[in-house]
C-alpha cells in the first residue's frame, strides 16, 4: 500500500506538471525528486510498524544519518551539477518546486504515522 500511495503521488505530481505545460525534463526531475524524498521518509517511518517516527528517531542507528546524507547529496548532485544533470536529462529545480516535491513526498508517506497511531489505540 505504501508503494502504491507513493506511486500515485509521483504520478500525480507528474500529471499536474504535464497539464500545466511544463517541459518533459522538468516533469521527469519533479517525479525523481519526489520519489527520492518519499524513500527517505519511508526509511524514517518504517523503522517501526507500531511506534511513531518521533519515538523511533531516538533509536541509535549509526548508518541512518549516513544513508540520508548520501541520498541527499546524490539527489542534489543529480539536479544541480551540470554533468550529472545532463546525463539524466534533469533540470534544475527552484526552491518552490523543491519544497513542493518535499511536501508531496511527506504527505505521501507520513499518513502511515496516522495509521500507526490508530493501531496503537
Amino acid at each position: 500500500i505504501q508503494g502504491l500511495v507513493i506511486t500515485f503521488v509521483c504520478l500525480g505530481i507528474g500529471y499536474y506538471f504535464m497539464i500545466n505545460n511544463h517541459s518533459e525534463t522538468q516533469i521527469r526531475t519533479m517525479i525523481y525528486t519526489t520519489l527520492i524524498f518519499s524513500n527517505l521518509f519511508l526509511t524514517l517511518t518504517n523503522r517501526s510498524f507500531r511506534y511513531s517516527l518521533f519515538t523511533t528517531i531516538q533509536y541509535k542507528n549509526r548508518l541512518l544519518p549516513i544513508v540520508i546524507i548520501v541520498s541527499l547529496i546524490v539527489l542534489f548532485l543529480s539536479i544541480y551539477l551540470p554533468t550529472v544533470r545532463d546525463l539524466f536529462k534533469f533540470e534544475e529545480l527552484n526552491i518552490n518546486y523543491l519544497l513542493l516535491s518535499f511536501t508531496m513526498a511527506m504527505l505521501g508517506v507520513l499518513w502511515i504515522e496516522i495509521f500507526k497511531f490508530i493501531k496503537r489505540r
